[in-house]
């Protein structure tokens, strides 16, 4: 940035700030664009509280990746890649729904 050019003196000073002002907004929404010049801080939805069913699946889909890991870190064979992963899902959910009263 820093290249002299004898025909345009002082133009990197003028470029960085132009495009630092520009990419100050770059990464930002509308929403957020409009807060920040405004002032505001945009509204945030709440968290949703995850309810009992996704608690027990969560904890039956790790305890089923965990035991279909081999020691190497690798999966156990069918469980690997992607229909390995939805293997695990079907579990877990078929886990979950056994474990409700």
């Amino acid at each position: 940035m820093d290249t002299p050019n004898p025909f345009l003196p002082g133009w990197s000073e003028g470029y960085e700030k132009g495009f630092r002002d520009g990419y100050r907004f770059a990464q930002l929404s509308d929403d957020e664009q409009y807060a920040q010049a405004v002032g505001e801080t945009p509204a945030s939805t709440p968290k949703r509280k995850p309810n009992a069913y996704a608690k027990r699946y969560g904890r039956e889909y790790r305890r089923i990746k965990k035991a279909k890991t081999l020691k190497s870190g690798k999966m156990a064979k069918g469980y690997g890649g992607r229909r390995g992963h939805r293997r695990i899902v079907k579990e877990a959910h078929a886990a979950a729904k056994r474990g409700r009263k």
